[in-house]
């Protein structure tokens, strides 16, 4: 981490408005992260707490937990979240002492696959822990919105309505997402799922991109006290 606030450092004294931190995820079982999280628990939970949640309550007698575990793997996750969180407040804190305005974002992965949805489920990837120090979190996705077929249509309106109920703003990069429609339908998109960013994988179609910049530049009264007020599904 603090090899990371002095790059972090070196970059804003460069000019640069903000840093993005990608694959976000930490499995650590380390003696400073166990240190740590007997810490995160003895802030977190009084002596009756602990005992009645996890059958003890010294803190030296617990330990960063495995999946299975119940109550300690839950609050293994939370652990590593927090500390996820932590480090991304000490990049933004580090930005901001060269540049008031210096913004982080982050990498949340994949979502619109099976594989990316139990990514969540693991290596501390709860982004309410992330969302007070990031100006953006990003959805890293294959896939562009538009429609297959008949009736059969892609979209990112859960990954939005995710970040809008989670407070965070979102951003998706969509690697597919190469030409003119493709572009300024995710552009769109963003707009209307909470006023969020598209992510371009390039640079091209530009015109497509000031389209846009200028649409957003123009009406961002649109987006003062957004409310959405689309569907909302459960999934299980």
């Amino acid at each position: 981490r603090n090899y990371l606030r002095v790059v972090t450092r070196n970059i804003a004294e460069t000019g640069m408005d903000g840093v993005f931190s990608d694959e976000m995820d930490l499995r650590d079982y380390c003696p400073y992260d166990q240190a740590g999280f007997r810490e995160y628990i003895g802030r977190k939970y009084s002596a009756a707490e602990r005992l009645r949640r996890f059958g003890t309550a010294d803190l030296e007698a617990l330990s960063l937990g495995y999946h299975g575990q119940g109550a300690l793997w839950y609050e293994t996750q939370a652990f590593w979240s927090y500390s996820l969180g932590q480090y991304l407040r000490a990049l933004q804190e580090e930005g901001r002492k060269v540049n008031p305005k210096f913004f982080v974002m982050a990498n949340l992965g994949p979502f619109a696959h099976i594989n990316g949805a139990f990514k969540r489920a693991s290596g501390g990837k709860d982004p309410r822990e992330w969302a007070p120090y990031c100006a953006l979190i990003m959805f890293e996705e294959m896939q562009r919105p538009g429609q297959l077929g008949p009736g059969v249509f892609l979209d990112n309106i859960l990954q939005f309505k995710l970040a809008f109920g989670m407070g965070f703003t979102a951003g998706t990069l969509l690697y597919y997402a190469q030409e003119a429609p493709g572009i300024e339908l995710s552009m769109a998109e963003s707009g209307a799922g909470g006023g969020g960013a598209f992510i371009q994988g390039g640079y091209r179609e530009p015109a497509s991109r000031m389209k846009y910049r200028k649409f957003f530049e123009t009406h961002a009264d649109l987006f003062e006290g957004y409310e959405s007020q689309a569907d909302v599904a459960v999934v299980y």
